[in-house]
């Protein structure tokens, strides 16, 4: 059973979001490639997006949200560089350092958050971190185009799977903040070096010895590390009182970066790979829900009993003229002809055809296209020719129906009928679409003249 990707469940989920949003897509070409399958609906369900992504430019869509979210990560990445520094340059000041308010400023803001976060396991979730909460604010407004937001709501309704979106949003806050307390630490080791400071203890009402306590509780984990910690003796000398030597003051730096390092950066470095391991294993047991509303029609859908189903619906009652509604399908191998979009009162074919091309007449219903996609799903067929009516207007359904007819064709031309006057703009029209679909110009005919060889009767 294959296994699928974030990014599979992804598509998924955004194109579930937009069919809710603009009604059902056009896919009868893309479920007669699937609806045979033995995997289970789930798989085809997904496989259908992906196909219908590729073709539409869903998937575009998604790679450019991605990228405005590493934006909005790396900007936020930047702040939190300069935020860093500035908290380290405020700690320090110019000369005597005050440690209880440098550890304040250092570490104050990191034990708060730090600790809501751990309270939030407490309580059910709501939405997150600040930091994570502002990571996709940002993303969102970096989206552009009407499909845009789609792909941030897909993101968040997928991950909201098995708590995937908490553990996320707390990567991205711990990530956030390894930053900050890296660029922080930085700045101090270079201000130290830099620079002359002394560093003291300084109260009104507590007594020294107090801060012994304090001092050695704090400096016992980073002195596992390999960082000093000030003797009972350099403690009392630091008293503010009374200055202690360069050799205390050095302990004093190292004891001052240990707590930082320790407590700060390693802690939220800790927190970020835990995160980052249960986000991994969130999305691992991410899974489409085929019970939803919006999949209960595509279900039967995708089931090979269900053939003759489709989204399209039977065709208008107004339509009258219907020739061949059992198309002779051609046999395999043969090169086809077919007309599209032609007026009841057309001559078919409009020339004479190669002995060699088998003639599938006009489609004028529903039930015609569905059989026509059928055959060519299940034959090889090296080459059609597709004739259209350019005085048309071309819609969006029978532009979908050109490209899904010609991803199952080894060659695919397109001859467009055209009069005069006012068809004229129309099949420039006609032109700029299908180039936008991905035909070439070489494709395209206007005359008889131009078709390749292989059509026309010598």
């Amino acid at each position: 059973m294959p296994q699928h990707s974030l990014k599979d469940y992804w598509i998924t989920e955004t194109l579930r979001l937009r069919e809710e949003h603009w009604g059902p897509i056009e896919d009868a070409t893309l479920l007669h490639q699937i609806r045979h399958s033995t995997e289970p609906v789930s798989h085809k369900i997904i496989q259908r997006a992906a196909l219908i992504a590729k073709r539409d430019g869903l998937a575009a869509t998604i790679e450019k949200w991605s990228a405005n979210a590493r934006l909005a990560f790396w900007a936020m990445a930047l702040l939190a560089i300069f935020a860093g520094i500035g908290m380290a340059a405020s700690a320090l000041g110019t000369g005597h350092v005050n440690l209880l308010l440098a550890l304040v400023a250092l570490l104050g803001l990191h034990a708060i958050t730090y600790v809501f976060w751990l309270l939030s396991f407490l309580a059910p979730y709501h939405g997150g971190t600040l930091l994570g909460q502002a990571w996709l604010w940002l993303g969102k407004k970096l989206a552009r185009g009407p499909d845009a937001t789609l792909a941030p709501q897909a993101f968040i309704n997928i991950l909201k799977q098995n708590n995937g979106l908490r553990w996320l949003l707390s990567s991205i806050s711990h990530g956030i903040w390894v930053v900050m307390m890296t660029a922080g630490i930085l700045t101090m080791l270079a201000l130290l070096a830099a620079r002359q400071y002394t560093f003291g203890w300084e109260t009104t009402i507590l007594p020294v010895s107090s801060f012994v306590s304090i001092t050695q509780g704090i400096g016992f984990l980073p002195h596992l590390l390999g960082f000093s910690i000030p003797s009972a003796d350099i403690i009392q000398q630091s008293s503010g009182l009374q200055t202690a030597g360069p050799a205390s003051q050095a302990i004093w730096s190292s004891w001052l970066i240990g707590a930082v390092m320790v407590y700060g950066l390693l802690l939220r470095l800790a927190s970020l790979l835990l995160c980052l391991w249960k986000t991994r294993q969130a999305m691992r047991q991410i899974q489409i829900d085929a019970t939803l509303p919006a999949y209960a029609g595509l279900v039967d859908r995708l089931s090979a009993h269900s053939e003759h189903i489709g989204v399209d619906a039977p065709a208008p009652a107004l339509q009258t003229a219907r020739r061949n509604t059992n198309l002779a399908l051609a046999p395999a191998g043969s090169p086809l002809v077919v007309g599209l979009e032609l007026s009841p009162r057309a001559p078919w074919p409009p020339f004479a055809l190669s002995a060699t091309v088998h003639d599938q007449g006009k489609l004028e219903s529903r039930e015609q296209r569905h059989q026509l996609l059928a055959h060519m799903t299940r034959q090889t067929v090296p080459a059609l020719l597709i004739v259209c009516d350019a005085a048309q207007t071309p819609d969006r359904g029978t532009l979908h129906f050109i490209t899904d007819l010609s991803n199952l064709a080894s060659r695919t031309d397109i001859y467009l009928q055209s009069g005069h006057g006012e068809a004229e703009n129309r099949l420039q029209l006609w032109k700029e679409r299908l180039q936008q679909a991905g035909f070439g110009i070489e494709q395209l005919h206007e005359t008889q003249q131009t078709l390749p060889q292989w059509i026309q009767a010598s």
